[in-house]
């Protein structure tokens, strides 16, 4: 082979080392370009799903503390009643207590006069 072919046979190989590098270095970067998007695809989803959580997280917090309120709200309304209906009988109970009063003096009014004039 003469100097001039090996030359352009050599040139041809060198071209082709640089082609294949070339190419070379696209797939990795392709590989790393994908790696990264897969990454960031799954913080992105991770940061979805955390938020969400949070989410339900509060709204439960809230219903408990709606539910709570509400319990409260209850047994205030129950509380109250309850007072209410003790304070009218006891109103009742003590008109009544009066009353009985009022005979037990009247009777013995009566008594204490038919036993002073019985004699």
């Amino acid at each position: 082979m003469s100097k001039k072919q090996s030359k352009k046979k050599s040139m041809h190989s060198e071209s082709k080392l640089n082609k294949d590098i070339e190419e070379f270095y696209i797939v990795i970067n392709n590989k790393i370009n994908n790696n990264n998007n897969n990454n960031n695809n799954n913080n992105n989803n991770n940061n979805n799903n955390n938020n969400n959580n949070n989410n339900n997280n509060n709204n439960n917090n809230n219903n408990n503390n709606n539910n709570n309120n509400n319990n409260n709200n209850n047994n205030n309304n129950n509380n109250n009643n309850n007072n209410n209906n003790n304070n009218n009988n006891n109103n009742k109970n003590n008109k009544n207590n009066k009353n009985n009063n009022k005979i037990n003096i009247s009777n013995s009014n009566s008594n204490s006069y038919l036993i002073s004039n019985s004699g």
